[in-house]
């Protein structure tokens, strides 16, 4: 997915608790597929966008590989 398209408020990540975290997501299941099943207001796209600009963290280091399984 080409970020350079977006703009920065499309990059920025949604209005969330940052003390929020998904403690279990389908084991095995792609990254970008259980966060937008766990999170329904963003659209897979979204997710795999965040995930690309480096807004989505595990274990405080930040995932880019939308194709990551879920732990």
């Amino acid at each position: 997915m080409d970020t350079d398209a977006l703009d920065d408020d499309e990059l920025a990540p949604p209005e969330l608790d940052p003390g929020v975290r998904i403690v279990e997501l389908s084991g095995g299941e792609r990254l970008d597929r259980a966060l937008a099943d766990a999170l329904p207001e963003l659209s897979r796209s979204r997710v795999q966008a965040l995930l690309a600009a480096g807004a989505i963290s595990r274990d405080g280091e930040p995932v880019t590989d939308a194709s990551a399984k879920a732990l």
